[in-house]
Protein backbone atom coordinates (compact mmCIF):
# COMPACT_ATOMS: atom_id res chain seq x y z
CA UNK A 1 0.00 0.00 0.00
CA UNK A 2 1.25 3.42 -0.65
CA UNK A 3 -0.27 6.91 0.62
CA UNK A 4 0.53 10.49 -0.93
CA UNK A 5 3.09 11.86 1.35
CA UNK A 6 3.08 12.68 5.00
CA UNK A 7 -0.42 11.21 5.60
CA UNK A 8 -1.22 8.40 8.30
CA UNK A 9 -3.80 6.01 7.70
CA UNK A 10 -5.67 3.74 10.38
CA UNK A 11 -8.34 0.92 9.73
CA UNK A 12 -10.95 1.81 12.25
CA UNK A 13 -13.08 -1.18 11.07
CA UNK A 14 -14.24 -3.95 9.22
CA UNK A 15 -17.37 -5.13 7.84
CA UNK A 16 -18.59 -7.74 5.79
CA UNK A 17 -21.10 -6.67 2.50
CA UNK A 18 -22.91 -10.01 2.10
CA UNK A 19 -25.74 -11.24 0.13
CA UNK A 20 -27.94 -14.75 0.19
CA UNK A 21 -27.42 -16.99 -2.42
CA UNK A 22 -26.98 -20.41 -3.36
CA UNK A 23 -23.32 -21.34 -4.02
CA UNK A 24 -23.51 -24.08 -6.58
CA UNK A 25 -20.31 -25.87 -5.71
CA UNK A 26 -22.19 -26.35 -2.31
CA UNK A 27 -20.12 -26.51 1.30
CA UNK A 28 -18.55 -29.43 3.03
CA UNK A 29 -19.51 -29.29 6.97
CA UNK A 30 -18.52 -31.52 9.70
CA UNK A 31 -20.36 -32.03 12.89
CA UNK A 32 -18.72 -31.56 16.20
CA UNK A 33 -21.39 -33.32 18.62
CA UNK A 34 -19.96 -33.18 22.35
CA UNK A 35 -20.82 -36.94 23.96
CA UNK A 36 -19.72 -36.49 27.08
CA UNK A 37 -21.39 -37.66 30.51
CA UNK A 38 -21.83 -33.82 31.52
CA UNK A 39 -24.16 -33.63 28.54
CA UNK A 40 -26.91 -35.33 30.48
CA UNK A 41 -26.19 -36.06 33.77
CA UNK A 42 -25.18 -33.34 36.71
CA UNK A 43 -21.15 -32.15 36.95
CA UNK A 44 -19.78 -32.69 40.21
CA UNK A 45 -17.49 -29.62 41.73
CA UNK A 46 -14.26 -29.78 40.29
CA UNK A 47 -11.27 -26.71 39.56
CA UNK A 48 -13.11 -24.54 37.13
CA UNK A 49 -16.82 -24.87 38.77
CA UNK A 50 -16.97 -24.78 42.57
CA UNK A 51 -20.81 -26.25 42.85
CA UNK A 52 -22.60 -29.38 40.80
CA UNK A 53 -23.57 -28.33 37.48
CA UNK A 54 -26.95 -29.63 36.18
CA UNK A 55 -27.34 -31.82 32.72
CA UNK A 56 -26.61 -29.38 29.74
CA UNK A 57 -28.60 -30.99 27.41
CA UNK A 58 -30.66 -34.17 29.21
CA UNK A 59 -33.89 -33.73 26.38
CA UNK A 60 -31.63 -34.20 23.85
CA UNK A 61 -32.19 -30.62 22.11
CA UNK A 62 -28.74 -31.05 20.09
CA UNK A 63 -30.82 -33.74 18.22
CA UNK A 64 -33.65 -31.34 17.01
CA UNK A 65 -31.14 -28.53 16.60
CA UNK A 66 -28.69 -30.35 13.79
CA UNK A 67 -31.87 -31.64 12.15
CA UNK A 68 -33.25 -27.78 11.84
CA UNK A 69 -29.73 -27.31 10.23
CA UNK A 70 -29.36 -30.44 8.00
CA UNK A 71 -33.37 -29.71 5.98
CA UNK A 72 -32.09 -26.42 4.93
CA UNK A 73 -29.00 -27.02 3.37
CA UNK A 74 -29.32 -28.04 -0.04
CA UNK A 75 -28.22 -31.33 -1.88
CA UNK A 76 -24.78 -29.73 -3.44
CA UNK A 77 -23.50 -30.01 0.31
CA UNK A 78 -21.88 -32.66 1.57
CA UNK A 79 -21.96 -33.41 5.70
CA UNK A 80 -20.02 -35.86 8.21
CA UNK A 81 -21.24 -36.07 11.98
CA UNK A 82 -18.98 -36.92 14.63
CA UNK A 83 -18.87 -37.35 18.04
CA UNK A 84 -16.49 -36.59 21.11
CA UNK A 85 -16.09 -38.82 22.53
CA UNK A 86 -16.94 -41.78 20.37
CA UNK A 87 -20.05 -43.67 21.28
CA UNK A 88 -19.92 -45.69 24.41
CA UNK A 89 -19.35 -49.38 23.07
CA UNK A 90 -20.22 -50.50 26.83
CA UNK A 91 -23.54 -48.42 26.91
CA UNK A 92 -24.23 -47.72 30.85
CA UNK A 93 -21.01 -48.75 31.77
CA UNK A 94 -18.49 -45.66 32.80
CA UNK A 95 -15.24 -46.29 31.00
CA UNK A 96 -11.98 -44.81 33.37
CA UNK A 97 -10.28 -42.70 30.69
CA UNK A 98 -10.81 -40.38 28.24
CA UNK A 99 -12.47 -41.92 25.17
CA UNK A 100 -11.12 -40.62 21.66
CA UNK A 101 -13.51 -38.90 19.45
CA UNK A 102 -15.04 -40.90 15.82
CA UNK A 103 -16.77 -40.30 12.87
CA UNK A 104 -20.67 -41.77 12.94
CA UNK A 105 -20.81 -41.10 9.31
CA UNK A 106 -18.66 -39.44 6.87
CA UNK A 107 -19.18 -36.90 4.41
CA UNK A 108 -22.17 -37.57 2.01
CA UNK A 109 -25.69 -35.74 1.47
CA UNK A 110 -27.26 -33.96 4.39
CA UNK A 111 -30.37 -36.68 4.23
CA UNK A 112 -27.97 -39.33 5.11
CA UNK A 113 -26.86 -37.74 8.62
CA UNK A 114 -30.40 -37.69 9.61
CA UNK A 115 -30.45 -41.96 10.60
CA UNK A 116 -27.11 -41.67 12.73
CA UNK A 117 -28.59 -38.68 15.05
CA UNK A 118 -30.78 -41.48 17.40
CA UNK A 119 -27.46 -42.63 18.05
CA UNK A 120 -26.11 -40.46 19.87
CA UNK A 121 -29.32 -41.12 22.62
CA UNK A 122 -28.03 -43.21 26.25
CA UNK A 123 -24.11 -43.59 24.72
CA UNK A 124 -22.31 -40.90 26.12
CA UNK A 125 -19.00 -41.80 26.89
CA UNK A 126 -15.96 -40.58 29.41
CA UNK A 127 -14.43 -37.58 28.93
CA UNK A 128 -13.75 -34.64 26.83
CA UNK A 129 -10.95 -34.58 23.94
CA UNK A 130 -12.14 -31.45 22.57
CA UNK A 131 -9.01 -30.61 21.18
CA UNK A 132 -8.35 -33.50 20.08
CA UNK A 133 -11.36 -33.84 17.69
CA UNK A 134 -10.67 -30.09 16.32
CA UNK A 135 -7.31 -31.22 14.96
CA UNK A 136 -8.70 -34.31 14.16
CA UNK A 137 -11.40 -32.93 11.95
CA UNK A 138 -8.91 -31.25 10.08
CA UNK A 139 -7.43 -34.12 9.25
CA UNK A 140 -10.90 -35.40 8.04
CA UNK A 141 -11.93 -32.27 5.86
CA UNK A 142 -8.64 -32.58 4.16
CA UNK A 143 -9.92 -35.16 1.48
CA UNK A 144 -12.93 -32.82 0.68
CA UNK A 145 -12.51 -30.41 -2.40
CA UNK A 146 -10.63 -27.78 -2.07
CA UNK A 147 -12.96 -25.55 -4.24
CA UNK A 148 -15.52 -25.64 -1.32
CA UNK A 149 -16.03 -23.93 1.70
CA UNK A 150 -15.14 -26.24 4.42
CA UNK A 151 -16.92 -25.21 7.91
CA UNK A 152 -16.41 -27.49 11.11
CA UNK A 153 -19.75 -27.38 13.68
CA UNK A 154 -18.97 -27.86 17.32
CA UNK A 155 -20.94 -28.35 19.86
CA UNK A 156 -19.49 -28.38 23.38
CA UNK A 157 -20.54 -27.70 27.72
CA UNK A 158 -17.48 -27.72 28.69
CA UNK A 159 -13.36 -27.79 28.62
CA UNK A 160 -10.71 -30.28 27.41
CA UNK A 161 -10.35 -33.41 29.97
CA UNK A 162 -7.27 -34.31 28.09
CA UNK A 163 -4.59 -31.69 28.51
CA UNK A 164 -3.13 -30.24 31.15
CA UNK A 165 -1.28 -27.36 29.60
CA UNK A 166 -4.17 -25.48 27.56
CA UNK A 167 -4.29 -25.51 24.15
CA UNK A 168 -1.29 -27.40 22.23
CA UNK A 169 0.93 -25.72 20.49
CA UNK A 170 0.03 -25.11 17.15
CA UNK A 171 -3.57 -25.86 17.03
CA UNK A 172 -4.68 -22.83 16.25
CA UNK A 173 -1.97 -22.21 13.81
CA UNK A 174 -3.17 -25.76 12.11
CA UNK A 175 -6.71 -24.81 12.07
CA UNK A 176 -6.14 -21.24 10.82
CA UNK A 177 -3.84 -22.70 7.89
CA UNK A 178 -6.21 -25.13 6.73
CA UNK A 179 -8.74 -22.67 5.48
CA UNK A 180 -11.86 -24.19 7.48
CA UNK A 181 -14.23 -21.90 8.99
CA UNK A 182 -14.50 -23.54 12.68
CA UNK A 183 -17.92 -22.40 14.49
CA UNK A 184 -18.10 -23.29 17.51
CA UNK A 185 -21.35 -23.22 20.27
CA UNK A 186 -20.64 -23.33 23.66
CA UNK A 187 -23.52 -24.20 25.92
CA UNK A 188 -24.04 -23.56 29.75
CA UNK A 189 -21.93 -22.04 32.34
CA UNK A 190 -19.12 -24.57 31.74
CA UNK A 191 -17.62 -24.21 28.20
CA UNK A 192 -13.51 -22.98 28.25
CA UNK A 193 -14.41 -19.70 26.29
CA UNK A 194 -10.96 -18.54 26.33
CA UNK A 195 -9.54 -21.60 24.98
CA UNK A 196 -12.34 -21.88 22.25
CA UNK A 197 -11.91 -18.62 21.29
CA UNK A 198 -7.93 -19.06 20.46
CA UNK A 199 -9.35 -22.48 18.54
CA UNK A 200 -12.47 -20.95 16.62
CA UNK A 201 -13.62 -18.42 14.08
CA UNK A 202 -16.56 -17.92 16.25
CA UNK A 203 -18.27 -18.60 19.39
CA UNK A 204 -21.75 -18.34 20.00
CA UNK A 205 -22.37 -18.37 23.59
CA UNK A 206 -26.26 -20.19 24.72
CA UNK A 207 -26.96 -20.59 28.06
CA UNK A 208 -29.87 -22.87 27.63
CA UNK A 209 -30.29 -26.24 25.65
CA UNK A 210 -33.51 -24.87 24.64
CA UNK A 211 -32.30 -21.75 22.61
CA UNK A 212 -30.33 -24.41 20.82
CA UNK A 213 -33.08 -25.49 17.97
CA UNK A 214 -33.36 -21.20 17.10
CA UNK A 215 -29.26 -21.04 17.48
CA UNK A 216 -28.64 -23.81 14.74
CA UNK A 217 -31.47 -22.28 12.35
CA UNK A 218 -29.83 -18.79 12.76
CA UNK A 219 -26.09 -20.72 11.76
CA UNK A 220 -28.35 -22.53 8.82
CA UNK A 221 -29.50 -19.13 7.80
CA UNK A 222 -25.85 -17.32 8.02
CA UNK A 223 -24.32 -20.43 6.24
CA UNK A 224 -26.67 -19.42 3.12
CA UNK A 225 -24.85 -16.21 2.61
CA UNK A 226 -21.76 -15.02 0.72
CA UNK A 227 -19.43 -12.36 1.31
CA UNK A 228 -19.34 -10.62 -1.42
CA UNK A 229 -17.24 -7.32 -0.60
CA UNK A 230 -16.01 -4.95 2.73
CA UNK A 231 -16.72 -1.85 4.04
CA UNK A 232 -13.49 -0.64 5.75
CA UNK A 233 -13.82 2.68 8.03
CA UNK A 234 -10.22 4.66 7.36
CA UNK A 235 -8.98 6.91 9.19
CA UNK A 236 -6.35 9.27 7.65
CA UNK A 237 -4.49 12.17 9.68
CA UNK A 238 -1.42 14.68 8.69
CA UNK A 239 0.83 15.24 11.37
CA UNK A 240 1.07 19.07 12.42
CA UNK A 241 -0.67 19.96 8.81
CA UNK A 242 -4.72 19.85 9.47
CA UNK A 243 -6.40 19.27 5.60
CA UNK A 244 -6.83 22.35 4.15
CA UNK A 245 -10.17 22.08 2.56
CA UNK A 246 -12.30 19.29 0.98
CA UNK A 247 -10.85 20.43 -2.35
CA UNK A 248 -7.68 18.95 -1.55
CA UNK A 249 -6.88 15.47 -3.47
CA UNK A 250 -5.12 12.76 -1.14
CA UNK A 251 -4.17 9.01 -2.78
CA UNK A 252 -4.33 5.66 -1.01
CA UNK A 253 -2.55 3.53 -3.62
CA UNK A 254 -3.15 -0.45 -2.72
CA UNK A 255 -3.27 -3.94 -4.67
CA UNK A 256 -5.25 -7.01 -3.67
CA UNK A 257 -3.18 -9.99 -2.83
CA UNK A 258 -5.69 -11.94 -5.64
CA UNK A 259 -5.80 -9.48 -8.15
CA UNK A 260 -2.88 -7.82 -10.26
CA UNK A 261 -4.18 -4.61 -10.31
CA UNK A 262 -3.33 -1.63 -8.44
CA UNK A 263 -6.49 0.57 -7.17
CA UNK A 264 -5.97 4.09 -6.19
CA UNK A 265 -9.02 5.38 -3.81
CA UNK A 266 -8.72 9.42 -3.94
CA UNK A 267 -10.04 11.55 -0.94
CA UNK A 268 -11.15 14.96 -1.83
CA UNK A 269 -11.47 16.42 -5.46
CA UNK A 270 -14.43 16.25 -7.75
CA UNK A 271 -17.52 14.70 -6.74
CA UNK A 272 -16.02 11.27 -6.21
CA UNK A 273 -18.84 8.28 -6.68
CA UNK A 274 -17.91 5.08 -3.81
CA UNK A 275 -17.79 1.41 -5.58
CA UNK A 276 -17.53 -1.78 -3.34
CA UNK A 277 -14.70 -3.79 -3.12
CA UNK A 278 -14.27 -7.33 -3.74
CA UNK A 279 -14.35 -10.48 -1.40
CA UNK A 280 -12.20 -11.75 -0.16
CA UNK A 281 -9.41 -9.52 -0.06
CA UNK A 282 -10.02 -5.78 -0.95
CA UNK A 283 -10.43 -4.31 2.30
CA UNK A 284 -10.79 -0.99 1.74
CA UNK A 285 -13.76 0.77 0.89
CA UNK A 286 -15.56 3.94 1.94
CA UNK A 287 -17.20 5.34 5.30
CA UNK A 288 -17.60 8.47 7.62
CA UNK A 289 -14.91 9.34 10.54
CA UNK A 290 -15.48 11.25 13.52
CA UNK A 291 -11.85 11.64 13.87
CA UNK A 292 -10.27 15.34 14.00
CA UNK A 293 -8.06 15.82 10.77
CA UNK A 294 -9.10 13.14 9.08
CA UNK A 295 -10.56 12.59 5.69
CA UNK A 296 -12.83 9.66 4.18
CA UNK A 297 -11.81 7.78 1.52
CA UNK A 298 -13.80 6.86 -1.30
CA UNK A 299 -13.16 4.91 -4.08
CA UNK A 300 -13.87 6.10 -7.49
CA UNK A 301 -15.26 4.46 -10.70
CA UNK A 302 -12.63 3.83 -13.25
CA UNK A 303 -9.92 4.73 -10.92
CA UNK A 304 -8.02 1.14 -11.15
CA UNK A 305 -4.40 0.91 -12.89
CA UNK A 306 -2.14 -1.89 -14.15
Amino acid sequence: MSLTKDVTLRILDVNPITETTRDERGKSIMLLLDNSYSMVQPSPPSPWNDDWLPAADRDYKRIEAVKALLEVLSGEDRVALATFPRLNPMPGYRIPRVEPPAILKNFGSPITVLPELDKLKSNENSGTPLYRVIGDSVEWMAGEPADRPKIAVLLTDGRDTESNSGVPPGLAEKVKESGITLITIALGPAPDLDALRTLSTEVISVSESDQLVPTFRRLAEKLKTLTIGWEVNLELKRPGQPFANDDEEVKIGYRSGKSPKRTDVRVGGPAPIASPVPAPSDKVSSAPSTKPQTRTPQTRSGEEKI
